[in-house]
């Protein structure tokens, strides 16, 4: 296994951290309703904020077994295209619950979802030549003519 980077683990800490908040109560309702991010949001956004962290976890747990790139881009790809829209449904879906005075685990699921988004991106930035265990062959050299 590889030593993760920076932006891996953010994209780790970030991905456990958004799961773990959906179990708790993102708005204050009447007694007997359910405000648990998982029921209050809607199977939509539920799926679109479950889905780009369960994405995150692939691409980190591929990052750390050693999966050559031309693999695990094609999962780290769509979740940097599909955060940032992801985010703003999010935040929309927060800020527009109606009848409902939005706690703390709110907040923090949605500063937590910011910090997906910019680790998915920043994830999929080249920090200088590539390590032999990520599946790159380096070149072969030639004598010069």
């Amino acid at each position: 296994m590889r030593r993760l980077r920076t932006p891996d683990d953010l994209l780790l800490v970030s991905a456990l951290a958004l799961i773990a908040l959906l179990y708790l109560d993102w708005f204050s309702a009447p007694p007997g309703a359910s405000t648990t991010g998982w029921s209050a949001l809607g199977w939509f956004v539920v799926a679109l904020v479950a889905g780009c962290a369960v994405a995150a976890f692939v691409v980190v747990l591929m990052l750390a077994v050693g999966v050559q790139d031309s693999v695990n881009l094609r999962v780290g790809v769509p979740l940097a295209a599909i955060t940032p829209p992801a985010f703003i449904v999010l935040l929309v879906c927060v800020l527009v619950e109606p009848d409902a005075t939005i706690r703390w685990p709110a907040w923090t699921a949605l500063g937590v979802f910011a910090a997906l988004t910019v680790a998915a991106w920043w994830s999929l930035q080249a920090d200088g030549p590539q390590p032999v265990d990520r599946g790159a062959a380096p070149p072969q050299l030639r004598p010069a003519p």
